[in-house]
Parts: C-alpha cells; sequence; structure tokens
C-alpha cells in the first residue's frame, strides 16, 4: 500500500478513535505505520532496516541515526505516547490524546 486512505484507515468518530488507540503501544504502531506505510526507511540515508531502542525511538541500521515516529510532526519533542506517565491515566484522560481527539474531529 503507497498510503492510507481516508475513510478506512483513519478512524471516523471519537468513539473509533478511543478503541482503536486504547494504549500508547497501539498509538505508537499507527503513527508508524502512517510514516513507513512500507517498513522504516531512514529520513537521512533511506535505509531500509533499523531496530527499536528501549526510549521508543528507532535507530538506522545503515547510518546511525535515530529518529521517532514523532520526529517532524506538531508532537515532536514533546511527553505523550512512550512515557510512561501518560500511562498513569485512561486513554481519554491522557492530554496528548485529547489534543489529537480535537485536532481530528473539531478542526474547521
Amino acid at each position: 500500500m503507497d498510503h492510507p486512505r481516508a475513510g478506512r484507515h483513519y478512524p471516523r468518530s471519537t468513539g473509533e478513535f478511543l478503541a482503536w488507540f486504547g494504549t500508547d503501544e497501539d498509538c505508537l504502531d499507527y503513527l508508524e505505520w502512517l510514516r513507513w506505510p512500507g517498513g522504516f526507511a531512514c529520513p537521512k540515508c533511506e535505509h531500509a532496516a533499523g531496530w527499536r531502542l528501549a526510549d521508543g525511538r528507532i535507530e538506522c541500521g545503515g547510518c546511525g541515526r535515530r529518529t521517532s515516529v514523532t520526529a517532524g510532526t506538531i508532537f515532536d519533542k514533546t511527553r505523550g505516547a512512550g512515557h510512561p506517565p501518560s500511562l498513569e491515566r485512561p486513554a481519554a484522560q491522557r492530554p496528548w490524546r485529547t489534543a489529537e481527539i480535537q485536532l481530528q474531529f473539531h478542526s474547521g
């Protein structure tokens, strides 16, 4: 698949959003799929292999660059998915996830 398709690969309601993204791991998996639908590709050297580090970032097997699925997005350098403090509350009560819901469903 070249790109995710609207109406099929994106949640269509707040309830569906919360069902799809019940855990931080669900969110990270989905964001990784959106960013690299054909599998990881290093943003620096385009090498197609890497490994996940303990902090959630991916290290390129070619050049060693470390990156994350949120790098270069509005969630870059924020404390959200992948950080233990966000796991202390139910999904619907996590501020960054609420922001995602607002952006997804209430933008003009």
